[in-house]
C-alpha cells in the first residue's frame, strides 16, 4: 500500500515537471528554419522470429539551420519518415521537401540556443 502511494505522488511530480516544461518550452522564441542536409538512420531493430533475421526500421533526419539573434545554429531532428527499406526512406525525406508549402518552425531556448526543437512539415 505505501509503494502504491509513493508511485502516484512520484507519477505526479513527474507529470508537472512534464507540464512546467512544456510551459517554458511554449514561450521560446519561433523562427524559421532552412533543412541543410537528409540523412537516413536506423531507428530500431525488429526483433528475429525463429524464421526471419532481425530487420531494420529506417528513419529519416533533416538537418536544420537556424538564427538566434545574429549566430546561425544548426540541429539534426527526426522528420517523422519512417520504413523498411533506407533508399524508401531517403526518397520519401527528399520528397517532402519539394512539397507544395513545405517549412521549418524552430523554437529555441533563449538562454541556451543551440537546444531547440523543430517542426518541418
Amino acid at each position: 500500500m505505501a509503494a502504491a502511494g509513493i508511485a502516484c505522488a512520484l507519477a505526479l511530480l513527474l507529470a508537472l515537471g512534464a507540464i512546467r516544461h512544456g510551459r517554458r518550452e511554449a514561450e521560446w522564441p519561433r523562427v524559421q528554419g532552412s533543412v541543410q542536409e537528409t540523412r537516413t538512420v536506423i531507428d530500431y531493430w525488429v526483433p528475429a522470429s525463429l524464421q526471419v533475421e532481425p530487420q531494420p526500421v529506417w528513419k529519416a533526419e533533416y538537418k536544420v539551420a537556424y538564427f538566434a539573434g545574429r549566430r546561425e545554429y544548426a540541429s539534426w531532428f527526426d522528420c517523422g519518415i519512417r520504413g523498411e527499406t533506407k533508399e524508401f526512406v531517403a526518397a520519401r525525406a527528399k520528397q517532402a521537401l519539394t512539397s507544395p508549402g513545405f517549412s521549418c518552425a524552430v523554437k529555441y531556448n533563449p538562454a541556451r540556443p543551440e537546444v531547440s526543437v523543430a517542426d518541418c512539415r
